[in-house]
This record gives C-alpha cells, structure tokens and sequence, in this order.
C-alpha cells in the first residue's frame, strides 16, 4: 500500500474548544488557551531535551514576560541578567513538567445512522492535527493546514481517526433518536470530548511543510468520550479490530522497512500515517489511509505457523507487502 499527500494552506479556527489539563477522569479545571501554550513549551523542551540557547530564552521572554522583552531587550547592561534570571525560571519548569499530562478538548460530530449489524454508531473524525498557540487553539485535518505564518505547538493526532464507532444498544440508540427528532428532522450532533498525552517528541512529518517551522509532537489518544449535552452516551472505539495475534512488529527478509499492528490500525515504518480497517470479510482486510478514507485497498492477511502471510497488495517497491513477515 502507498500514502499521498496534498498540501494546501487554510486555516480553520475552532472557536468552542476547551482545553483543560488534569486526569482524564477529571477534567473540570479549565486552563486558559497560552497557559496551555507554555505547558505544552515546557513539555516539548523537556521530551526533545533541546538546549536553552539564547535566542530560545529570548522568545520565550518575549512570548510571556513581554513588558520584560519590551524595557530591557535594547540594554545590553541589564539584558544578560534579565536574560539568565528566565533561563533558570524556564529550567526549573521544564524540571518540574509532567511529560504524561493528560489535556482534553471538546469538538462536535455528527452521528451515522446506526449500524444494527455491530450495535452502534458510525463516526468519522476528520482531524489530523491540533495547532495550540499563544491565541488558542486550532484543528484541521485533510487538507486544512494551519497559517504558515503563525508560530505554535503541532500536534499530530494520527491515531484519532481509528476510533470510528460508539457502541449503543438498540433500545437506547432508538430511544436518542426519538428524542432529537423533531418534524421529522433529526439532531445527531455530539460533542466529543478528546483526551490525550504526548507521546512521541520527534514524528516524522512527511512533506508536511508547516511541521518545519514550528515544535512537531504526536498525541496518545487516552480516551474519547461522547456526550448529549451534559450526559455522556457513548465512547468512541474502533468497529474493527486486528487478531490479537497479529499485535506487534513484523519484518520480511530482504526488505528494509517493518509493518506494525496495533488493535485497529497497520503502519509501515517507510509511511508517515496509519492504515485504519474499514471492513472485514474472512481473512480480507480493507484498510484506508488515516486522513482519506477514499484512499483505500484490500489484503489478505492469514498468520500461518507463526508468521504474517501477506497477499493481494498491488502496490510497487517497498510499498507491496506481499510475502512472508517474522515477528520482530
């Protein structure tokens, strides 16, 4: 299998997102947006371990103690000790940073019709990315990219898109319906309140060209948890699953890249994205690329005395999976 991208440059600003920080149990304390921006700093400093040099000690000054950057930046007798009395603030926090912090925002969806053959509800999150910045918090996916002249925090949310489906009896599914039909029109908007962690702090980012000048991470999605209003109904999970036997790393002989399979995704290790499943029928397997659920293919994928056996890629190269894979 093969990925494409297309890159376009648009900006869409969500306005109705809450970002709040704590366990994802307990997310009541609402943390304003560029106090998410500086935490979020923090945690970047500290997961890549850059150095503090001056000129990142200098944006940051200038980014949170700007009354500082504005009476002092110009003085070169008082700017080294306004310039080493943060550097040694900044060390501290990054010190001090939780790298597992859990942060969770809220989006809305829409609901699919319900789906009586696996008990539930389609869900399609269109979300590639969040871009957290001093002014708040922006999300896009597909071809909505952040404005390239703004600087910020990339997230990577690769791993959202495999959690596609609620679970909900038929009985309570039918009695949701009811209750937000009105003249015949049905509401099946949902918020969607998102919880993750930070977990990878140097993503291969492809060709995607805003990643170049801003701090790249990818997101662990923890938890997605569905609401009507205050009421939680649901949580998002993927409909289809891989066998617990195919979970893990596998590598084909003469063959320099690596397949990795998680519950619900497949990922090849030359590949800037996941493959998430969207059906299975026996021992075939279709799978679409993580942002284009048009981008689409099958395989068949048996595990035979131990190994992954691998047909009906047509792909070329290093992205036609055909073959024999050993566990690594």
């Amino acid at each position: 299998m093969k990925s494409i991208f297309s890159v376009f440059v648009l900006v869409l600003l969500t306005q109705n997102l809450v970002f709040a920080e704590g366990s994802y149990e307990d997310s009541r304390t609402i943390i304003p947006s560029n106090a998410n921006y500086r935490e979020l700093l923090h945690i970047y400093f500290k997961g890549t371990n850059i150095e503090l040099t001056d000129e990142i000690v200098t944006n940051y000054i200038k980014d949170f103690y700007e009354s500082d950057y504005n009476n002092y930046r110009q003085n070169e007798f008082e700017w080294p000790t306004i310039l080493n009395k943060y550097r040694t603030e900044l060390t501290s926090k990054i010190n001090n940073t939780n790298i597992a912090t859990v942060y969770t925002f809220q989006t809305e969806t829409s609901l699919g019709n319900y789906n009586f053959e696996q008990g539930g509800f389609d869900v399609n999150i269109n979300m590639e990315y969040l871009f957290v910045t001093k002014r708040g918090l922006s999300i896009g996916g597909g071809t909505v990219y952040p404005d390239v002249a703004s600087k910020g925090i990339l997230i990577f949310m690769n791993s959202i898109s495999s959690n596609n489906f609620v679970k909900m009896e038929r009985d309570k599914a039918n009695a949701f319906i009811t209750s937000r039909t009105r003249n015949g029109n049905v509401n099946r908007n949902v918020t969607l309140h998102i919880s993750f962690s930070i977990s990878n702090f140097f993503p291969d980012t492809g060709i995607f060209l805003i990643a170049q000048s801003n701090n790249s991470v990818s997101a662990r999605i923890v938890k997605i948890d569905v609401y009507d209003g205050n009421t939680k109904i649901g949580e998002l999970a993927s409909k289809f699953s891989f066998p617990s036997d195919f979970i893990g790393t596998w590598k084909r002989d003469n063959f320099n890249n690596n397949l990795s399979f998680t519950s619900s995704t497949l990922k090849a290790s030359n590949q800037d994205g996941n493959w998430n499943i969207i059906n299975i029928s026996g021992d075939t397997y279709t799978i679409a690329w993580y942002n284009d659920p048009n981008w689409k293919g099958s395989l068949n994928i048996k595990l035979i005395g131990g190994n992954i056996e691998i047909d009906g890629d047509n792909g070329t190269g290093e992205n036609n999976w055909n073959g024999t894979w050993k566990r690594m």
